[in-house]
Order: C-alpha cells, then structure tokens, then sequence
C-alpha cells in the first residue's frame, strides 16, 4: 500500500513537471510569437517607410526631370544664345566699320592718283571710281571729285567718267556744275547734264535745261531725247515740261516744224498725246 503510494506520488510529481514543462514551452513560443509579430510590424513599418521614401524620390526625380531642360535653356542656352548674338553683332559692326574705313581709303587714293598719278594709275582710278559709284559718296568726296573735273575739263576721260559720277545723285556741287553755261557747251557734260536733269527735275535745273535748249543746233534731237528719258521717269514732269512757256518759246522754227510732223508719239509709256495735244507745246507747233 505504500509502495502504491509513493508511486502515485512519483507520477504525479512527474506529470507536474512535465506539466509545468509544457507550460514553459508554451510560454516561450508566446514570447517568440509575440517577438516575430513585433518584428514583422516593424519590418512593415520599414517597407512603409520606404515606400513613401520612394514616392518622395519618384516625384523629386520627375521635377528634376522637368526642370532640369528648362534651367539648362535659362542658364546655360539662353545665355550663350544672347552672347552669341552680341558676338555676331559686334563683329557685323566691326566688319561693315573695317570695309567703310577700306573703301575711303581706296577713294582717297583713287582720287589722288587721278590728280597726280601716272596714265596707268589714273585709268585703273577712274575704271575703280566708276564700278563702285552705287554704293555712294560722302559730300567731301564729292567735292574733291567736283574739284578734280573743274581743273581736268581738258582731259576727256576724266571729264566723261567724274561727270557721269557726279550725276548719280542730288547735290549741291552738281547743281553748280551742271547748270554753268559754260561746262554745257561741252557735249560730253551736256549730255551727263541731261541725265542729272532728269533723275533730280528739270524745275530744280531751269537754268542748265534753258541753256541746253537755247540756239542748241541740234534743238530739236536734244529737245526729244530729253523729253523721252523724262517720259520714262515722271508723266508730271512730262505735262510741266510741254506746258512750260519760257522752255517752249525757245524752240526754234525748225524744232517746231518737226514736232508738228512727228508727233502725236507713238508706244510712249502713258497716254501722251491727250497730254499733248492740250498743251501749249501742241499751240505753239500748229500754229
């Protein structure tokens, strides 16, 4: 009976233990449990964490990206575009300078060869002054080639090609050339006359144009010639003209005799002949 006892006693202290063994195991898988849940909630809070790390990355990037070409047009393109055109204007300025300052050059010593140079040089300046005479003159240039034709009116090169030079456009020293009775009864100067008169208005040259015409043996040719050329550039110049009694009451007999003849013109440009043939050139002709 003891001994049945004591071994009941035995087992039950046995099953205790392993009881209480059990109970500690369980308690330890709680604690692990309880730890990988704490860690997983942490890792989650991590991942999280990243995610919006990433999100915040992402649309930085973006902005970068958006930005970055406008900034680089700002500050990188933009300005060296600006510089560019400061660099390209300036060196437009510096070349449209340097080719100014090398044409007056050549003029000036164009006309000092025509002055005082040999027959070589003298040709060579004249055949210069002459291709380049579009692009213009100053008015001191034009005044020392005025002053280089009035001493050299004995010389028919000079004289032909520094009259036609003179004639290109309006000027003072033209005006005084051109309209001097004495420089008209040279053919060559007559005929640049002409063409002065007609690029600047026979009204702006009333004296040179009655010269002209004046007990001109070949009245009524220059009359013509004259009057054609101005058809071609102003039909009110063509009507003041024909209509100008102190200019038409200088028309010889003959020059009359021959407008009644030929005219009304023919292919003129404009409807001349209802001009004409209402002027006091058409009374004066068929009287």
């Amino acid at each position: 009976m003891n001994k049945l006892y004591h071994l009941n006693i035995i087992i039950l202290s046995i099953s205790t233990n392993k009881i209480d063994s059990l109970k500690n195991h369980i308690d330890e898988q709680k604690i692990i449990i309880n730890n990988a849940s704490n860690t997983i909630a942490y890792l989650n809070s991590i991942i999280s964490s990243y995610g919006v790390i990433f999100s915040i990355l992402t649309i930085f990037i973006a902005i970068i990206a958006l930005a970055l070409p406008i900034m680089t047009y700002q500050f990188g393109i933009k300005p060296s575009q600006k510089a560019l055109k400061e660099l390209e204007s300036n060196m437009d300025a510096r070349l449209i300078k340097y080719l100014s300052e090398k044409r007056d050059k050549d003029i000036a010593d164009a006309l000092a060869n025509i002055s005082g140079g040999n027959n070589e040089r003298k040709s060579q300046a004249l055949s210069y002054l002459s291709i380049t005479s579009h692009e213009g003159f100053t008015d001191n240039q034009i005044f020392q080639i005025f002053t280089i034709l009035n001493r050299n009116l004995n010389d028919n090169n000079i004289k032909n090609q520094l009259s036609y030079i003179l004639a290109i456009r309006k000027n003072e020293f033209a005006d005084q050339f051109f309209n001097n009775e004495n420089n008209l009864k040279d053919s060559i100067i007559e005929q640049m006359a002409i063409l002065y008169f007609i690029k600047t208005g026979f009204s702006n040259n009333y004296t040179g144009l009655s010269c002209i015409l004046n007990g001109n043996p070949d009245q009524y040719n220059t009359f013509i010639r004259f009057l054609f050329n101005l058809i071609q550039s102003s039909s009110k110049e063509v009507k003041d003209l024909i209509n100008d009694k102190t200019l038409i009451d200088l028309l010889s007999q003959d020059s009359l005799i021959k407008i009644k003849q030929n005219f009304p013109l023919k292919a003129v440009g404009f409807d001349f002949n209802s001009v004409y043939q209402n002027s006091y050139l058409f009374i004066k002709a068929n009287k």
